[in-house]
């Protein structure tokens, strides 16, 4: 009976909003089935080449290859 009434008003599943490391989290809220990656797994993105080159009298232009590589994240 007692566990019942506790399971109904006090137990609360693990979810990813719930600032707590628990459930398949590898960190809190983050990683394992949380979609939100945890600081310390984020690799750096590295910049193959960059180039600027001059448009018209004071105009510059700027382009850039930067390689992502975390699999998972991703940015438009």
């Amino acid at each position: 009976m007692l566990g019942l009434v506790f399971t109904n008003y006090f137990y609360t599943p693990a979810n990813c909003f719930d600032g707590r490391h628990n459930g398949t989290e590898s960190g809190v809220d983050c990683g394992g089935n949380c979609v939100r990656i945890c600081a310390l797994a984020v690799e750096q993105p590295v910049v193959q080449w960059a180039q600027s080159f001059r448009v018209a009298e004071g105009q510059y232009n700027a382009v850039a290859y930067i390689e992502n590589r975390n699999v998972i994240a991703a940015s438009p």
